[in-house]
C-alpha cells in the first residue's frame, strides 16, 4: 500500500500498529489466469463490458428519476397515492445496497433483512468492470491494511478475501509521474535528489503520526489521541496545519499533499480538517491492499454471500425509496417498483443506508437540528476513466500521482488545468493479465458546483476531450501506442465523496445528523463521519446493526 495510494471513494483507515498488519498474497489472486470467480447472475456490482464496442456516454449514477420525484415528493405522491396497507412486515428494512448497505446487511442476516436499491445493481459506489477474466474498478478501489482481528479483518476473512488482495508499502512503491517519466522512490527524494532530506523527513513525520498520535476516526477515548485533541485538530485546516507542523516543507511535498487530498476527498487540503486528513494520510503509510475490481470485489462477495443466506425476494433492485416514516409499532417504507408501481413494507426497524443528501428528504418526521446537520454536508463529484488496453502491460506499481512542478492555489482553477489526478494500473492487484491490461484515470471535482459541470448536454464529450489531453503523457511514459488503447471508459459520480470539512467532528454536526429517529430509523453511510471510505462505511453499518439489534430486544 502506498500513501501515493487511492481512495477507497474513499478512505480512512481504522488500522493498528503496521506490525500488527497481516500478511497478504503479494500475487494477488481473486481474479487471475488460474480460473474465473464465481459469478453473480443478477445486480453483480461487477458488470461484464466489451471494450471493443465504444462507450458513448457515462456509466455511473443517474440522478433523474430520484431528483424528479424526492425534490418535489408531495407532488409525487398527490398523484401517485400510496397504498393504505404494506404488503408484507419485516423485522429489518434497509434502505440502501452499497458498501453499508450491504455491510449492514450481513451483519444482520440472521434477521433477513429486506435490501431496496435504486440503481439495477448493488455495490453503490463500489462498483467494476469486468473482460473476460479481467476486473477494475469503476469506483471505490482500495482499502487500509486491517488489523488483524479488526471488524474489517473479520469481514474479509468471513467472505474469504483475506488472502486474496494485493498489498503494497508506501515507502517501495511511492511512485510518481513527473515531466513525462515514471520516478520511483518519492519519499527517497527521486523527484529532487539535492533536497532529498527533506522528503525522507516528511516521511518520517507522516510515521511518526501513525506511530504515536494517530488521528483515529470515529475518534476514541482509548486512542492515541484524547477526543478533546482530536477535536482541536479537527477546527484546523489540514494546509494549516502542515505547513506548521512540517518543516521543511518541499514544494514536489506539498504538490503531492494537494493532488492527494482533491483525490481522496474532492476537496482542497485548505477545506478540509487536520484531523481527518493525517488520517488518510498516516494510514495509508502503513499499507493499502487492492483487489481486482476494486471495492467491487468487497460488494459482490457480500452480496454473494446474502443470496444464500437471505430469501431471493428480500434482494431488491431497481427500486425507488421514496418514503420512510417512524409510526408507533414500526416503520413504514414507500416504494415504486421497476414498473413504476407503488408498494410498501411495514419493518419493526429501518436502516437507511443511503448518503444525507438523499436521506433528508427520504425519511419524513427530522428535527429542525437533525435536519440542519444534514444540510451542512457537502458532497463532491468525480470522475473515473478506464482504459483497456490489447496487450499486456507489466505494473511498475498500484498507483502513481502526476505532478506538475506546481502547488495548486486554487482549487477550482487548478483542479481544471490538470487532464487527471492520479492513475492506477488496473491490472496490478491481480498480479496482471496474460493477454491484456488496464489504465484508471482519476479526476476530482473539488469545488462546489463540479456536478453540475458534470451533467450539461455536452458534459461526456468535454470529459472525454480532457481525458484525451492527458493520454499521449501516459503512453509516452509508459512506452506504450496509441493503437494499444482500446477505448476511454468514463464513470461518473455526481456526489461521491462527502467534504471532510474542518470542524464537522469537534462541533457535533455528523453526529446531530446520524442520530437514530425514534429508535426505529438509524443511519449508516460513510457520511456518518464525512469520512469517504470503506472503513467508515463498514463502521458505521456495524454500529447501526448494533444499535438495532439492541432496540429489538
Amino acid at each position: 500500500m502506498k500513501w501515493i495510494s487511492r481512495r477507497s471513494f474513499l478512505h480512512l483507515g481504522l488500522v493498528g500498529a503496521a506490525g500488527a498488519a497481516i500478511r497478504l498474497s503479494q500475487a494477488g489472486g481473486w481474479l487471475n489466469c488460474a480460473g474465473r470467480p464465481s459469478l453473480v447472475t443478477d445486480f453483480s456490482p461487477i458488470i461484464p463490458v466489451d471494450p471493443f464496442k465504444k462507450q458513448t456516454s457515462f456509466t455511473g449514477d443517474d440522478p433523474s428519476r430520484p431528483h424528479s420525484i424526492l425534490w418535489d415528493k408531495q407532488k409525487f405522491l398527490q398523484a401517485n397515492p400510496p397504498p393504505e396497507k404494506p404488503e408484507r412486515t419485516v423485522d429489518v428494512a434497509i434502505v440502501g445496497g452499497g458498501m453499508s448497505g450491504l455491510s449492514a446487511a450481513y451483519a444482520l442476516k440472521d434477521l433477513k433483512p429486506v435490501i431496496l436499491e435504486q440503481s439495477d445493481r448493488f455495490g453503490g459506489n463500489s462498483k467494476g468492470e469486468r473482460w473476460d477474466d479481467l476486473a477494475w474498478s469503476i469506483g471505490a478501489a482500495y482499502i487500509t491494511t486491517p488489523e488483524k482481528g479488526s471488524d474489517e479483518f473479520t469481514l474479509l476473512t468471513e467472505l474469504g478475501l483475506m488472502e486474496k488482495g494485493r498489498m503494497e508499502q508506501a515507502e517501495e512503491g511511492a511512485t510518481v509521474l513527473k515531466d513525462r517519466t515514471i520516478r520511483h522512490g518519492f519519499w527517497k527524494g527521486v523527484t529532487d535528489p539535492a533536497r532529498a532530506d527533506e522528503f525522507k523527513g516528511a516521511w518520517r513525520f507522516f510515521r511518526d503520526i501513525y506511530d504515536n498520535r494517530y488521528p483515529e476516526i470515529p475518534p476514541s477515548i482509548d486512542g492515541p489521541l484524547s477526543p478533546e485533541e482530536f477535536n482541536r485538530m479537527d477546527g484546523i485546516p489540514f494546509k494549516q496545519w502542515i505547513k506548521d507542523n512540517l518543516k521543511p516543507l518541499h514544494p514536489h511535498v506539498e504538490e503531492f499533499l494537494a493532488e492527494y487530498c482533491w483525490s481522496s476527498f474532492g476537496a482542497g487540503a485548505d477545506e478540509i480538517s487536520a484531523g481527518q486528513g493525517l488520517s488518510f494520510v498516516a494510514s495509508d503509510l502503513s499499507g493499502t491492499v487492492a483487489f481486482p475490481g476494486g471495492n467491487a470485489a468487497i460488494t459482490e462477495a457480500l452480496v454473494e454471500r446474502l443470496k444464500k443466506e437471505l430469501p431471493s425476494h428480500h434482494l431488491i433492485a431497481g427500486v425507488l425509496a421514496i418514503d420512510v416514516t417512524a409510526q408507533a409499532d414500526g416503520v413504514f417504507i414507500l416504494y415504486q417498483d421497476t414498473a413504476g408501481r407503488m408498494r410498501s413494507i411495514k419493518a419493526k426497524k429501518c436502516i437507511v443506508a443511503s448518503p444525507k443528501f438523499v436521506a433528508k428528504h427520504l425519511v419524513s418526521g427530522l428535527g429542525v437540528s437533525q435536519r440542519e446537520a444534514m444540510n451542512r454536508l457537502r458532497y463532491r463529484a468525480y470522475l473515473v476513466a478506464n482504459l483497456p488496453l490489447k496487450k499486456k502491460f507489466p505494473s511498475p506499481s498500484y498507483e502513481l500521482f502526476r505532478l506538475t512542478g506546481e502547488v495548486p492555489a486554487d482549487n477550482r482553477e487548478d483542479s481544471k488545468k490538470r487532464p487527471f489526478t492520479d492513475l492506477i494500473f488496473g491490472s496490478w492487484a491481480a498480479g496482471d493479465h496474460p493477454k491484456h491490461s488496464v489504465l484508471t484515470l482519476y479526476k476530482a471535482y473539488p469545488f462546489d458546483g463540479g456536478r453540475t459541470e458534470l451533467y450539461v448536454p455536452d458534459a461526456y464529450s468535454n470529459a472525454r476531450t480532457e481525458f484525451e489531453k492527458g493520454i499521449p503523457e501516459i503512453l509516452k511514459a509508459l512506452s506504450l501506442n496509441a493503437d494499444d488503447l482500446l477505448d476511454i471508459r468514463i464513470t461518473r459520480w455526481g456526489h461521491a465523496l462527502p467534504v471532510a470539512e474542518t470542524g464537522l467532528i469537534a462541533d457535533g454536526t455528523v453526529t446531530r445528523a446520524s442520530q437514530p429517529l425514534q429508535d426505529r430509523i438509524f443511519f449508516a453511510n460513510q457520511d456518518n463521519w464525512a469520512n469517504p471510505c470503506f472503513e467508515t462505511a463498514l463502521a458505521s453499518a456495524n454500529e447501526a446493526a448494533r444499535m438495532v439489534r439492541g432496540s429489538l430486544k
